[in-house]
């Protein structure tokens, strides 16, 4: 419509106000078929999907969105024939068709659906927490927090109108997908169904190929798989620096300077060590009033070197008496001491020298032996010169925060099966439309 178009009387004004409101009108259509084929081909034909008005962006092929408008009122207003009558198109199914990623929708679905854990069941609300298989359609949609999934994928924000998705190739999606839930969760549940069904490697690859891929592995990605398979190394670990670190609780010994009766602390519910009076989660911890309370944070050095720690101290109650901090090595006694009360204190430490073996004690007490209240201490260990497992040119490094973890119970990594269905999982191949 153009301004002269519009009626001069209130009645012909009426009369069109009505047939544009009306649901099934042909701008209404030209809407949806404008929106379907953008789902379909990439981009729509008219670039703002949401504004057909004067403001808005031309059509790129007028005729052709009457024509798929005009095709979609004659056949009913159905969606299904709409998206049948698209895809079997020479336009869509011609060679050199662009490439383009999956949104999160389809290519999370795809996930749960290749490794038998999608679950089909329809309408009613959506669970929350991330045990949810359901279609991602039927997901939870927190306004204030989104995921690192669905951000990761462009989820627009659900507080705004979003005609379309924007598409941005994001570096950290490649490592959101490497440490999701999503993927390692399926990964084992394709494992496992595939060890059900397949005698030996071999077939079971071909199995994850037609599963995941809907094709079978030519001979070098099977002799590929196999050497994956055959390259995973024993005895492994999913966070080896976790196992470097003791909790426990003891009384510093001010004659020897040294940790007097160590005890470790047995009690873990997933995010803290606990015991009578004392405490030690990830950031800190929370000594108790009696001297022999006070909390250990202690690290083994798995090998010989020099060390640099890292380390804020933070204290914030002012109620309370304080805290005395202490680093103590076994091999050399005490190597700094430093005291808190509502502030924050820089423990740094460097060139310290340390054998296989040995430990640094981070030990917290009650200055005057009453309650000291809360506090954070979560200090980093740095060994320069010498590289992080696979991972050459980055320092060895232990840090307090990322490694928390019950030592007496590892995280069971993935089998030689379980890794190579991930890595076909997280593969490009099944996260694009081709």
């Amino acid at each position: 419509l153009v301004p002269e178009d519009f009626p001069q009387n209130k009645s012909g004004r009426l009369q069109l106000a009505q047939a544009i409101t009306s649901p099934r009108n042909p701008l209404t259509a030209r809407v949806i078929v404008n929106r379907v084929w953008a789902w379909h081909f990439g981009s729509p034909i008219v670039g703002s999907p949401s504004d057909f008005g004067f403001q808005g962006v031309k059509p790129a092929n007028q005729p052709l969105l009457d024509h798929l408008a005009a095709w979609f009122m004659n056949h009913g207003w159905s969606f299904k024939r709409l998206h049948k009558y698209l895809m079997l198109s020479a336009a869509y199914q011609r060679e050199g068709f662009p490439v383009r990623p999956l949104e999160l929708e389809p290519f999370r679905d795809s996930v749960l659906a290749v490794s038998g854990r999608l679950d089909p069941a329809q309408f009613g609300k959506p669970l929350k927490g991330g045990t949810d298989t359901r279609r991602t359609l039927y997901g939870h949609v927190d306004r204030q927090i989104q995921p690192s999934l669905y951000r990761s994928f462009d989820f627009p924000n659900p507080s705004f109108s979003a005609p379309q998705r924007d598409r941005s190739m994001l570096v950290p999606r490649a490592l959101i997908l490497m440490n999701s839930p999503l993927l390692l969760e399926s990964a084992k549940a394709l494992a496992a169904s595939i060890s059900k069904t397949c005698a030996d490697d071999p077939a079971r690859i071909a199995e994850i190929y037609r599963r995941v891929f809907q094709r079978t592995p030519d001979a070098a990605e099977t002799q590929s798989a196999l050497a994956y398979m055959a390259a995973y190394p024993k005895d492994d670990l999913v966070h080896p620096e976790s196992q470097d670190w003791q909790y426990g609780f003891g009384e510093f010994d001010a004659a020897t300077k040294r940790v007097k009766d160590f005890a470790s602390l047995a009690n873990f519910d997933g995010k803290a060590f606990k015991g009578t009076g004392v405490m030690l989660d990830a950031l800190g911890g929370d000594p108790g009033a009696a001297s022999k309370q006070s909390t250990i944070r202690r690290w083994v050095a798995p090998l010989d070197g020099e060390v640099n720690i890292n380390a804020e101290l933070i204290h914030m109650d002012e109620k309370s008496d304080g805290i005395v901090a202490r680093i103590l090595s076994s091999r050399a006694g005490q190597l700094g001491e430093w005291t808190a009360k509502k502030q924050a204190v820089c423990t740094d430490l460097t060139k310290i020298a340390v054998k296989k073996g040995d430990t640094l004690d981070f030990i917290v007490s009650s200055i005057s032996g009453k309650d000291a209240a809360a506090y954070q201490w979560s200090p980093s260990i740095v060994m320069p010169g010498i590289d992080m497992p696979a991972m050459p040119g980055m320092n060895r490094r232990w840090d307090a925060r990322v490694d928390f973890a019950n030592p007496k119970a590892p995280q069971k990594p993935l089998t030689a099966l379980e890794e190579l269905c991930h890595a076909l999982l997280l593969s490009p191949e099944l996260a694009v439309v081709e």
